[in-house]
This record gives C-alpha cells, structure tokens and sequence, in this order.
C-alpha cells in the first residue's frame, strides 16, 4: 500500500491486545484488607444518588471512594473515616458492569 504521497507505507507488526490491570472506577467491584485489623470487606462503588453502606455501596464522592478511585489489585491507600485514619490494602478489582438499557445488570 502507498501512502497519500504514493510512497510505500512502512509495514508495521502486529501487537497482541495489550492487557491492562483493572482500576478502581464507578461500577467497580473491588476487596479492601484493613492494614490494622487484618479484616477483608468487598464494596461497589457508586454515584452518590446510589450510595448505600447496608450493602457495601460506596458513593464516589466519599472519603474512602476518593481514596481508591484509580487505583488498582495491591496499592495501599488512607483515607479519614470517623474514627480516624484507616490504612488499607486493595485486594481485587473486578471490572465495572454495565448495565443494559433496562437498567439490568448481567
């Protein structure tokens, strides 16, 4: 093939798809090992509008959801929780699902 000015395109490689780690983002499911007690929660996190701490869906705009947001599976992160500071470990990250456009999760 030529390019616009008829010279021959330089031929490129194919590359595999590159496989990324997954961050923490609006949707994500994600595990927290707390560094002081050793116990491990799982959380969603979520719009605010969603946010509902009985079933470990944190709202984005939270202290510890700001803290994680970006993050991926091993950073350590600290954020302030009524008690004071709370240092934790990311354990997993699991992709963020979408919803159809019933609003239905698969």
């Amino acid at each position: 093939m030529n390019n616009r000015n008829g010279n021959p395109r330089p031929r490129t490689k194919a590359s595999a798809p590159v496989k990324t780690e997954q961050v923490i983002g609006v949707g994500s499911r994600f595990s927290l090992r707390d560094l002081r007690t050793g116990e491990l929660d799982v959380y969603t996190l979520v719009l605010p509008a969603d946010a509902d701490i009985t079933i470990h869906q944190i709202s984005s705009f939270a202290p510890l959801g700001r803290a994680v947001v970006g993050h991926k599976a091993g950073s350590v992160v600290e954020f302030d929780a009524p008690a004071g500071k709370v240092k934790v470990r990311i354990e997993s990250v699991q992709e963020a699902q979408v919803a159809d456009p019933s609003g239905h999760i698969p």
